[in-house]
């Protein structure tokens, strides 16, 4: 709700403080909140701290394709368009309807 309202601040706290309590949670339960905390701190602009967390999101769950395209996301704001373009594609291999990899492909490709 944080992130839907601008909080992002008070999201990335949120987050920050289930994964610390949250110690026995599972793979994909861990991966969506590593993932939501680094879309928070993709609008922060703060690529670094996104990538980490979607790695870490993307290790702990590798059937998903969203960390992946927040990782790609990452690396365009970073400037390294060919790593971008490696995760928009991993992406898209997991599922074909993400249009943000598509999009995110398309974009390296300009």
């Amino acid at each position: 709700q944080a992130i839907a309202q601008g909080l992002l601040g008070q999201a990335i706290l949120a987050y920050t403080r289930a994964l610390y309590h949250g110690s026995m949670m599972e793979g994909r339960e861990h991966a969506v909140i590593l993932s939501n905390r680094s879309a928070a701190f993709l609008r922060l602009e703060l690529p670094q701290e996104a990538l980490t967390d979607a790695l870490s999101a993307a290790e702990r769950d590798g059937s998903w394709d969203k960390p992946l395209v927040r990782a790609g996301q990452a690396m365009v704001m970073l400037g390294d368009l060919q790593a971008a373009y490696t995760y928009f594609v991993r992406a898209r291999g997991l599922s074909s309807f993400n249009h943000a990899a598509f999009d995110g492909i398309n974009s390296c490709l300009r």
